[in-house]
């Protein structure tokens, strides 16, 4: 357990999404935390990543930042072939992580992951970004508050169209890699799971198929690869509430309508959508009741200010140095990765598990796992963690 008293140092592992998202979100939150190192692969973009973003500190090994007895968090970005073994080295020098997704390759790891984040006495929290989205926060609470009473079933959807005419430079092309740990279902899917698993609870059993449609990604400059892994996956899922679901998703899906949630209770309807990937300002929530027609009846739902405000950080009207807050860097998740990380920080400070955490990132490895396995055996996976 951390003291509150003082703020916590975190060290980024990323020189890309790391510094355009989680480097801003975690500035928000000035009074709690400070960045103050970056790590890299090597020592050239390591040192220029640190010179640019004003970090005290850079790293290009894994060993020389865990031996470093100053920095409390370790926000681990980069792929999870080679992020895992990250999070273990992390784990064992006995600091807090904040992993990125796909959380890890097979169950095998995710099942390493949480065992060691357990003995380790430290608090692991997951890049399950979505279910901080306002929208998404407020349908989880009508959820338990009954509002649409006994769940029944659900639909959920995250369809993109990343790799049907991909820009040169595409940063991502490890996506396209066997071995890496990603594909739409592990990366796409995963983080819908994620959102499922926080409204419904546990899998119990999966099946689906997952297979490859786009054998050819042609970049606009030209350059070919030939991807090795599934772009598009479906699934239906038996919860252990005895609830059911759909899961359909592909990022090679043309004109994609990004994500959506649908949740149909014994009382009534509540949906979900945001467009592109879920942001706080571009997802909506709707809520209908049981009627006699044929028409929906949803209306849009208010979401609380209270979930759609970040007290006590540098977006806080508040904040008592105004200059501070108006030369901030912004970045295009920081609202919702600022609830993500002010979360993990309350969980550091109280000895709380984080949510979303590594054990319920083991549990969605689990059901990503039984819905590959159902592809090959044709029949219905328990998903057993």
């Amino acid at each position: 357990m951390a003291s509150a008293d003082r703020r916590l140092n975190v060290a980024i592992v990323s020189g890309g999404w790391g510094v355009v998202a989680h480097l801003p979100a975690w500035r928000l939150l000035a009074n709690k935390v400070q960045v103050v190192g970056i790590m890299t692969s090597r020592e050239e973009t390591a040192t220029a990543a640190a010179r640019a973003h004003e970090i005290p500190r850079a790293y290009w090994d894994i060993d020389a930042l865990c031996a470093d007895p100053d920095i409390d968090i370790v926000d681990v970005g980069t792929q999870p072939r080679i992020r895992q073994a990250l999070v273990a080295a992390v784990l064992a020098a006995g600091k807090h992580c904040y992993s990125g997704m796909p959380f890890a390759t097979d169950t095998a790891w995710s099942r390493r992951l949480l065992d060691a984040q357990q003995a380790a006495g430290v608090v692991g929290a997951v890049d399950a970004t979505i279910q901080a989205v306002p929208a998404v926060a407020r349908m989880k609470e009508l959820i338990d508050e009954g509002a649409i009473g006994d769940i029944w079933f659900a639909q959920t959807r995250f369809n993109q169209q990343l790799f049907n005419q991909p820009p040169a430079g595409w940063p991502y092309k490890w996506f396209a890699e066997e071995r890496s740990g990603a594909s739409a279902l592990r990366n796409l899917g995963a983080h819908a799971l994620h959102v499922l698993v926080h409204m419904l609870g546990p899998v119990h059993e999966a099946i689906g198929q997952n297979q490859r449609f786009l054998d050819r990604w042609t970049f606009a400059d030209g350059d070919v690869i030939e991807p090795a892994t599934p772009d598009t996956a479906m699934a239906l899922l038996k919860f252990r509430s005895g609830a059911l679901a759909s899961l359909t998703t592909s990022w090679v899906a043309a004109d994609a309508a990004g994500w959506s949630l649908e949740v149909h209770g014994s009382r009534g309807r509540l949906l979900a959508e945001g467009t592109a990937f879920p942001t706080a300002q571009g997802t909506r929530l709707y809520q209908g009741d049981v009627g006699s027609g044929y028409v929906p009846v949803g209306h849009w739902v208010e979401v609380p200010e209270r979930l759609r405000t970040l007290p006590g950080s540098l977006l806080d009207p508040d904040w008592p140095d105004k200059d501070q807050a108006a030369r901030r860097a912004t970045g295009p998740q920081d609202l919702v990765m600022g609830r993500l990380f002010r979360a993990m920080i309350g969980a550091i400070e109280t000895g709380a598990q984080a949510q979303p955490g590594f054990a319920q990132a083991h549990h969605v490895q689990h059901v990503v796992d039984a819905i590959i396995r159902s592809d090959g055996s044709r029949s219905w996976e328990t998903v057993d963690d």
